[in-house]
């Protein structure tokens, strides 16, 4: 299911919700894309193009849209909340295919959490890699046809690892509580190709309305909001990208607080 409205209006007229640092709504068709809260807006690079409604086209061999981990606002440990609108196509360019993904430092296979496709399996996943032995956690949805719409999410409450798929829990683990890697490395939307962690992709098809929290949003709350639009200073959120700039636009802009635009880029 895609959201029944376009991207544009989803960050207009409606009343604040609680627990969000930083918002990006992508709903500009040209230019960056803009945070209206903390004004981390993103920035496009060659690669990563503007879809329909509108949304962001990933070619599944180099795009990605790089945001800047200013102030270390990515630097989630305690409880976080990662969540996106994905339309996954059939192509299976890489095995994995990254929606978000955070690494400590590029270069090296620290990573601090991420949301995933993984193509094979044609299934969702939440991670989080424990930096005193280099763990990783990952829960994994059922499987899905490609080519649909899906609201996706992560979500660590500080004990509890859970994925969710159109705002219903699909798989969890108790892992207790995680310290993962934290550093300075970029935001990755649609590609981790700048982390060592094994495997890497990039993703192949569509991805909107990428929101990050810095609070574990609970089941009723993603079902709730998920077609809800949010101003951009709710409680918790840390980062908001609709993806409505302009069609050509290399910038997408960050709607949350924390003003951290993303680059459109691909790999070289």
């Amino acid at each position: 299911v895609k959201p029944p409205y376009g991207a544009a209006e989803m960050d207009r007229g409606h009343p604040l919700s609680r627990g969000i640092f930083r918002s990006w709504l992508a709903n500009e068709r040209v230019g960056p894309a803009h945070d209206p809260i903390n004004r981390n807006d993103g920035t496009l690079t060659a690669g990563a193009f503007w879809a329909r409604d509108p949304a962001l086209s990933f070619d599944g061999v180099d795009d990605y849209v790089e945001v800047p981990n200013r102030a270390g606002v990515f630097t989630l440990v305690d409880s976080w909340t990662v969540a996106a609108w994905v339309q996954p196509l059939a192509t299976v360019s890489w095995p994995l295919g990254p929606i978000v993904w955070k690494t400590a430092r590029n270069g090296y296979n620290d990573d601090t959490f991420a949301l995933a496709w993984n193509g094979p399996a044609r299934s969702f996943f939440a991670k989080l890699e424990r930096a005193a032995d280099d763990t990783d956690f990952d829960v994994y949805s059922a499987p899905h046809p490609t080519e649909l719409w899906y609201h996706i999410a992560a979500v660590y409450d500080g004990s509890t690892l859970g994925v969710y798929v159109n705002g219903i829990m699909e798989n969890s683990q108790n892992i207790g509580a995680v310290t993962a890697y934290t550093g300075p490395a970029p935001l990755r939307i649609g590609n981790n190709l700048n982390s060592l962690h094994g495997p890497r992709g990039v993703f192949d098809g569509t991805i909107d309305q990428v929101r990050i929290w810095n609070v574990a949003r609970t089941a009723e709350q993603l079902l709730a909001n998920m077609n809800v639009a949010h101003v951009g200073n709710e409680h918790g959120l840390v980062g908001s990208w609709s993806f409505n700039e302009p069609q050509g636009s290399q910038i997408a802009l960050d709607l949350s607080p924390s003003c951290n635009d993303g680059q459109l880029g691909s790999t070289p």
